[in-house]
C-alpha cells in the first residue's frame, strides 16, 4: 500500500525562516521525500513540527489527494511498480504512464 504524508523537516530552515513542506512517500518499506512549493513558517507549526494552518493543510491534502489518484489509476500494487518507477510517473505525468500500460 502507498502512504502519502506531508512532513516539515526541523533541520531544512531556510535562511529566511521558513521551512519547507515535503512529502513523504512510502511503499513496500521504502520512502522517498518529494519536494512541493510550499513553505511554512514557525507559527505554521506545532511545537513538534506538525502543520497546524489550515490553509497549509488544504493545499497539502489537494496536493496528496492527487498523487493517491494517479497510483490509483496506474493500480501501484497490481502492477509491481517499485517506489522510484512510482516517482517518475509523478513528475513525468500521463506520457509515462502512457508508456507503461502499454
Amino acid at each position: 500500500m502507498l502512504i502519502s504524508k506531508a512532513e516539515v523537516m526541523r533541520n531544512e530552515r531556510k535562511l529566511d525562516g521558513t521551512f519547507y513542506v515535503k512529502i513523504r512517500v512510502t511503499y513496500q518499506r521504502k520512502v522517498k521525500r518529494l519536494s512541493t512549493s510550499i513553505f511554512v513558517t514557525e507559527k505554521d507549526l506545532t511545537g513538534t513540527f506538525k502543520l497546524k494552518n489550515q490553509c497549509v493543510i488544504n493545499e497539502v491534502n489537494e496536493l496528496i489527494k492527487s498523487y493517491q489518484e494517479l497510483c490509483a489509476s496506474l493500480r501501484v500494487e497490481l502492477n509491481s511498480y517499485t517506489l522510484d518507477e512510482i516517482i517518475k510517473m509523478r513528475k513525468h505525468g500521463n506520457l509515462v504512464k502512457m508508456y507503461l500500460i502499454k
